[in-house]
């Protein structure tokens, strides 16, 4: 699961905590399912959403 306390509203600074994150995730070079868990799954399941 995902998710970011930054207070950065347009995820352009350099300091952007969000920025930082998904870079440093895209780096590791994981697979589509991997981070399809990361960005959403393992939190839909956590919270029980149902999303369409």
């Amino acid at each position: 699961m995902f998710g970011s306390d930054c207070p950065c509203t347009t995820g352009t600074a350099a300091t952007c905590w969000s920025v930082i994150k998904l870079v440093a995730l895209n780096q590791l070079q994981l697979s589509a399912e991997v981070q399809q868990k990361i960005y959403l799954t393992n939190a839909q399941k956590l919270l029980k959403l149902k999303i369409a």
